[in-house]
Protein backbone atom coordinates (compact mmCIF):
# COMPACT_ATOMS: atom_id res chain seq x y z
CA UNK A 1 0.00 0.00 0.00
CA UNK A 2 1.52 3.37 -0.92
CA UNK A 3 2.72 5.64 1.50
CA UNK A 4 1.07 4.34 4.78
CA UNK A 5 1.24 6.91 7.86
CA UNK A 6 4.45 7.31 9.57
CA UNK A 7 3.50 5.78 12.83
CA UNK A 8 2.57 2.94 10.31
CA UNK A 9 5.54 2.67 8.58
CA UNK A 10 7.82 3.08 11.76
CA UNK A 11 5.66 0.14 13.65
CA UNK A 12 6.83 -2.05 10.80
CA UNK A 13 9.96 -1.14 10.71
CA UNK A 14 10.23 -2.36 14.25
CA UNK A 15 8.84 -5.47 14.39
CA UNK A 16 9.54 -6.25 10.92
CA UNK A 17 13.30 -7.77 11.75
CA UNK A 18 11.07 -10.61 13.54
CA UNK A 19 8.69 -11.48 10.98
CA UNK A 20 11.37 -11.66 8.56
CA UNK A 21 13.53 -13.91 10.78
CA UNK A 22 10.28 -16.04 11.55
CA UNK A 23 9.19 -16.68 8.02
CA UNK A 24 13.17 -17.21 7.18
CA UNK A 25 13.36 -20.01 10.03
CA UNK A 26 9.93 -21.50 9.17
CA UNK A 27 10.77 -21.82 5.36
CA UNK A 28 14.03 -23.32 6.32
CA UNK A 29 12.13 -25.84 8.82
CA UNK A 30 9.31 -26.75 6.46
CA UNK A 31 11.83 -26.71 3.59
CA UNK A 32 14.13 -29.48 5.16
CA UNK A 33 11.51 -31.42 6.07
CA UNK A 34 8.34 -31.08 3.76
CA UNK A 35 7.29 -33.06 1.11
CA UNK A 36 6.91 -31.61 -2.25
CA UNK A 37 3.92 -31.16 -4.35
CA UNK A 38 2.15 -33.93 -6.02
CA UNK A 39 2.02 -33.72 -10.28
CA UNK A 40 -1.61 -32.37 -10.13
CA UNK A 41 -0.16 -29.79 -7.23
CA UNK A 42 2.42 -28.89 -9.56
CA UNK A 43 0.21 -28.25 -12.34
CA UNK A 44 -2.10 -25.69 -9.62
CA UNK A 45 0.63 -24.25 -8.49
CA UNK A 46 1.54 -23.02 -12.40
CA UNK A 47 -1.81 -22.71 -13.29
CA UNK A 48 -1.89 -19.91 -10.58
CA UNK A 49 1.46 -18.81 -11.38
CA UNK A 50 4.45 -20.21 -9.32
CA UNK A 51 8.02 -19.79 -10.64
CA UNK A 52 9.47 -22.52 -9.31
CA UNK A 53 6.87 -25.12 -7.85
CA UNK A 54 9.37 -28.07 -7.79
CA UNK A 55 10.95 -25.73 -4.99
CA UNK A 56 7.61 -25.87 -2.97
CA UNK A 57 6.82 -28.18 0.03
CA UNK A 58 4.10 -28.80 2.67
CA UNK A 59 4.68 -29.68 6.45
CA UNK A 60 1.50 -30.59 8.56
CA UNK A 61 1.76 -29.22 12.00
CA UNK A 62 -0.71 -29.76 14.40
CA UNK A 63 -0.54 -26.33 15.42
CA UNK A 64 1.87 -22.84 15.05
CA UNK A 65 2.09 -19.16 15.31
CA UNK A 66 1.45 -16.67 12.80
CA UNK A 67 4.31 -14.45 11.54
CA UNK A 68 4.28 -11.15 12.82
CA UNK A 69 5.21 -10.90 16.66
CA UNK A 70 2.34 -8.24 16.93
CA UNK A 71 -0.19 -11.15 15.58
CA UNK A 72 1.41 -13.64 17.09
CA UNK A 73 0.43 -16.82 19.30
CA UNK A 74 -1.46 -20.34 18.95
CA UNK A 75 -3.98 -19.81 16.35
CA UNK A 76 -6.12 -23.48 15.67
CA UNK A 77 -8.05 -21.12 13.06
CA UNK A 78 -5.42 -20.39 10.75
CA UNK A 79 -5.26 -23.17 8.06
CA UNK A 80 -1.99 -22.37 6.46
CA UNK A 81 0.87 -20.35 6.48
CA UNK A 82 3.16 -19.61 3.46
CA UNK A 83 6.91 -18.37 4.10
CA UNK A 84 8.65 -18.46 0.42
CA UNK A 85 8.51 -21.74 -1.10
CA UNK A 86 7.62 -23.80 2.04
CA UNK A 87 3.66 -23.91 3.00
CA UNK A 88 2.80 -25.35 6.53
CA UNK A 89 -0.80 -26.61 7.27
CA UNK A 90 -2.21 -26.79 10.43
CA UNK A 91 -3.58 -30.52 10.91
CA UNK A 92 -6.60 -29.33 12.58
CA UNK A 93 -8.26 -28.02 9.26
CA UNK A 94 -9.55 -30.03 6.85
CA UNK A 95 -6.98 -30.87 3.77
CA UNK A 96 -8.65 -28.72 0.76
CA UNK A 97 -7.41 -28.13 -2.79
CA UNK A 98 -8.93 -24.47 -2.27
CA UNK A 99 -6.65 -23.80 0.85
CA UNK A 100 -3.87 -24.99 -0.97
CA UNK A 101 -4.71 -22.75 -4.39
CA UNK A 102 -4.49 -19.55 -1.53
CA UNK A 103 -0.97 -20.41 -0.03
CA UNK A 104 0.20 -21.00 -3.47
CA UNK A 105 -0.98 -17.21 -4.41
CA UNK A 106 1.28 -16.42 -1.14
CA UNK A 107 3.85 -18.19 -3.20
CA UNK A 108 3.51 -16.70 -5.65
CA UNK A 109 3.53 -12.93 -4.20
CA UNK A 110 6.75 -14.14 -2.33
CA UNK A 111 8.29 -15.20 -5.65
CA UNK A 112 7.92 -11.32 -7.16
CA UNK A 113 8.40 -9.30 -4.10
CA UNK A 114 10.85 -11.62 -2.04
CA UNK A 115 10.65 -12.01 1.55
CA UNK A 116 11.55 -8.70 2.72
CA UNK A 117 9.15 -6.70 1.00
CA UNK A 118 6.15 -8.98 1.36
CA UNK A 119 6.53 -9.36 4.64
CA UNK A 120 6.05 -4.95 5.34
CA UNK A 121 3.24 -5.01 2.70
CA UNK A 122 1.89 -8.10 4.49
CA UNK A 123 1.96 -5.99 8.23
CA UNK A 124 1.42 -2.52 6.35
CA UNK A 125 -1.57 -4.59 5.40
CA UNK A 126 -2.59 -5.82 8.13
CA UNK A 127 -2.62 -2.68 9.83
CA UNK A 128 -4.10 -0.53 7.79
CA UNK A 129 -7.44 -2.30 6.31
CA UNK A 130 -6.94 -6.01 8.31
CA UNK A 131 -6.66 -9.44 6.48
CA UNK A 132 -10.07 -9.08 5.07
CA UNK A 133 -9.40 -6.06 2.87
CA UNK A 134 -5.66 -6.88 2.27
CA UNK A 135 -4.57 -7.07 -1.22
CA UNK A 136 -2.28 -9.73 -0.73
CA UNK A 137 -4.97 -11.93 1.03
CA UNK A 138 -8.03 -10.84 -1.52
CA UNK A 139 -5.57 -12.04 -4.47
CA UNK A 140 -5.42 -15.25 -2.39
CA UNK A 141 -8.69 -15.77 -1.80
CA UNK A 142 -9.83 -14.89 -5.45
CA UNK A 143 -7.63 -17.52 -6.50
CA UNK A 144 -9.08 -20.04 -4.04
CA UNK A 145 -11.34 -21.08 -7.10
CA UNK A 146 -8.81 -22.53 -8.72
CA UNK A 147 -8.52 -25.52 -6.83
CA UNK A 148 -12.45 -26.76 -7.02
Amino acid sequence: MASPPPAVTAEVERILPDAVGVAQTRERWILKRGRALTDSEIALARRIGVQEPERVRISTVQNFRTPEPKFGGPNPSICAITSGHGIQVNSLCPRQRHILAHELTHVTQFERLGMLEFEREFLIQMILVGSTRAPLETQARENETLGD
